[in-house]
């Protein structure tokens, strides 16, 4: 378990970026959802009070009509003079019609009313003394509505105990004076019950106000016919009553009820101008969504322990992936240095025997083989380090100025003795508008252009090999375009597609006499994919094959290359030279040189090289040694310093030379090519570098 928190240790910001992550998605979720719900519970209490308001209109309205039907037809007779016994009779009528009619009324329980002062009751009821009908709420409410129902406030009847209200309405003479006020009661308590069912959970009420906001349903019947705004002991509905006096909708208000609980009410108004009303305990109304709450944090957390505990396996198992990559890297580094340095040897002593020109032929042919299998082995080398570097992602690209006529003609030279023997013409096309200087990085193009005419010579036997060279300008971009084409084996089509896999050869059977690793043409591709370019291909089985390679450059202010030095490098045509060839010496008595190499070898490599220059060679086996013979006095023109040497390797040592006041020219001698980052660092104590192994084409040149 230990061992387990130590691997995850370095991750915590992940695993914390996926906490964070996952809290915002359930905070997200659950605010959304929570929108979501109270919309629906929204929707739902509008649906429940409008199921609501059309029952209680059902029975309402089929009274209230009857109640206008039964004042039209007493009109009627009063306005023909009918005498009172005859209006009663009327009445009468009416009541035993209505209840008879027990389907549709069965909350009736009489008509009644005044007229021409006198009350007349169809059931036949005869009220005490002191009864007043002209001081009733149902009489007063009435007369004031002229001629519109009026509706009395709820109320417990004597004879049957039932809650009942009094629709009433004025009725007029043929003058349009008032000649009464006909009512009919009609029991409530089912209306009472079903308001009192409306809930949206199970601890919630319905309530229903007339149109003075007085109580006429409530479950707590010590507040039928209260006004809602004097209700509860701290007036707890008087929120609602100011919004619905202000005439404003009353839509999930949240107040405290009666009980002390904060609850969430809904009102509608009625057809009648009565209110009806529900009331829901706001723990309740949020049961849903705070189990909501609880399902997205468990799900979250769920889902975060998952995402992270893979997460974590994902990141051990990159860091051994690194590890391993790593290792593999150093690993490669190491053999490269250990195997360049004996190949080194054996290229250099090859080529210093090359030169003497005392050399027997059957010798010099055994020399040329060794010295162009070295130069082939160490061409593979470099393509496995440089695979192993572009896998890692530590392949670089480093621009710096270079003389595009140089990069010609040295990656002409470089491959030019690749032709041998075969009947190969090698044609070559310079664009004259060619600028003399670019920047880019030379030595990725010389490697470039190097991996496809090496090809276009290996894999033809006869006819030619050639090479264009142009650019182009595209919206301030510079581009540098190489086009290498060949009359040989080509390609079939599924060998076309599989060209820049790594460690892929075409028509291996043919070709596996031909020398070459098959990751040449993979790092090729990515290092102009690198270079921000591209390139294309197109070949026939049987003709040959065409690569068009793009690459971008910056520009800088000079010349272009002109006709005269674009014919030179056109006019290069070689057939059958070797690379390993005579090479003029200039001789230099006069110079003098310091070799520090901490391996034998490659001391006596350099010194049997630049011997031929007639230099006066010292050597040093180490830092310390160089610096000793520096500050004895002694003066050289060049020091040639070793990159990798032990205790004091080549920076440290061309530092310290810098420190203690050595201004002469410091070039380095590396197996590989520097990294950008090391190349900055020499840039302040070198003057220059050179790749083993040293060749003497190179020396001269330089």
């Amino acid at each position: 378990m230990g061992k387990f928190f130590k691997r995850i240790r370095p991750f915590y910001l992940q695993v914390l970026f996926v906490f964070l992550a996952f809290v915002i998605m359930v905070l997200v979720s659950y605010f959304y959802v929570r929108g979501m719900v109270q919309e629906q519970m929204l929707s739902y209490s509008e649906r429940t009070i409008g199921s609501a308001e059309y029952e209680i209109k059902s029975i309402l309205s089929q009274y209230e009509i009857s109640l206008h039907n039964f004042a039209f037809s007493t009109e009627h007779m009063i306005k023909n003079n009918y005498s009172q016994s005859e209006i009663l009779v009327h009445f009468k009528n009416w009541t035993e019609w209505l209840s008879s009619n027990q389907e549709n009324f069965q909350e009736f329980s009489g008509v009644y009313g005044v007229v021409r002062g006198d009350f007349l009751d169809g059931t036949g009821w005869v009220p005490p003394d002191d009864y007043v009908p002209q001081s009733r709420p149902w009489y007063v409410g009435a007369a004031a509505l002229n001629g519109r129902t009026y509706y009395t406030v709820p109320y417990t009847d004597v004879d049957t105990g039932e809650i009942v209200i009094s629709l009433s309405v004025t009725i007029y003479d043929i003058d349009y004076s008032r000649a009464g006020v006909l009512a009919i009661d009609v029991n409530i308590s089912s209306i009472v019950e079903y308001v009192s069912t409306l809930n949206m959970a199970n601890d919630g009420y319905g309530v229903m106000l007339n149109e003075k906001m007085v109580f006429v349903m409530h479950p707590n019947s010590d507040y039928t016919g209260v006004n809602i705004v004097d209700a509860g002991n701290d007036n707890n509905y008087a929120e609602i009553g100011k919004l619905i006096s202000n005439g404003e909708p009353v839509s999930a208000v949240v107040f405290t009820d009666t009980d002390g609980n904060k609850s969430i009410a809904y009102f509608r108004t009625l057809f009648n101008n009565w209110l009806i009303g529900i009331v829901t305990p706001l723990a309740s109304y949020n049961r849903n969504v705070t189990q909501l709450a609880i399902v997205l944090s468990v799900l979250g957390f769920v889902l975060m322990s998952i995402l992270s505990y893979f997460l974590i396996m994902l990141s051990i198992a990159k860091t051994r992936s690194d590890e391993a990559s790593k290792s593999k890297s150093d690993f490669l580094a190491t053999m490269s240095h250990e195997i360049r340095t004996p190949l080194n040897a054996v290229i250099g002593i090859a080529q210093i025997e090359l030169e003497k020109d005392d050399t027997p032929d059957d010798h010099t042919e055994a020399f040329e083989k060794i010295f162009n299998s070295g130069n082939g082995l160490l061409g593979i080398i470099n393509d496995i380090l440089d695979m192993s570097k572009i896998e890692t992602g530590k392949m670089e690209i480093n621009p710096e100025q270079y003389d595009v006529p140089s990069l010609i003609n040295d990656s002409v030279m470089l491959n030019i003795g690749r032709i041998g023997t075969k009947p190969i013409e090698f044609i070559l096309n310079v664009d004259e508008n060619l600028p003399l200087k670019l920047i880019g990085d030379e030595l990725r193009i010389k490697q470039i252009l190097s991996n496809l005419l090496s090809n276009a010579f290996k894999y033809t036997d006869s006819g030619f090999v050639k090479m264009t060279i142009y650019h182009s300008t595209e919206v301030g971009n510079f581009s540098l375009h190489f086009i290498i084409e060949d009359s040989g084996q080509g390609m079939k089509p599924e060998d076309k597609e599989r060209i820049f896999s790594e460690y892929s050869r075409f028509n291996a059977m043919a070709n596996r006499t031909t020398e070459g690793t098959g990751i040449g043409m993979s790092i090729t591709k990515r290092l102009i994919e690198m270079m921000d370019g591209m390139i294309l291909v197109e070949s026939e089985y049987g003709k040959g094959s065409t690569f068009t390679v793009m690459v971008k450059q910056e520009t800088v202010d000079c010349e272009v290359i002109g006709t005269k030095l674009a014919q030179q490098l056109k006019n290069f045509t070689f057939h059958g030279e070797g690379f390993a060839t005579h090479t003029t010496h200039e001789q230099m008595a006069y110079g003098n040189v310091l070799v520090v190499d901490d391996v034998d070898i490659n001391l006596y490599v350099a010194e049997g090289m630049m011997s031929q220059y007639g230099l006066n060679i010292e050597t040093a086996l180490s830092g310390f040694e160089a610096i000793d013979l520096v500050n004895s006095g002694k003066i050289y023109d060049v020091i040639f310093m070793d990159h990798m040497m032990p205790q004091m390797d080549g920076i440290e040592t061309a530092k310290k030379l810098r420190d203690d006041g050595y201004n002469g020219c410091i070039v380095a001698l590396t197996q590989t090519l520097l990294s950008e980052t090391v190349k900055c660092f020499w840039r302040t104590v070198l003057t220059g570098s050179f790749q083993n192994p040293l060749i003497l084409f190179n020396l001269t040149t330089s």
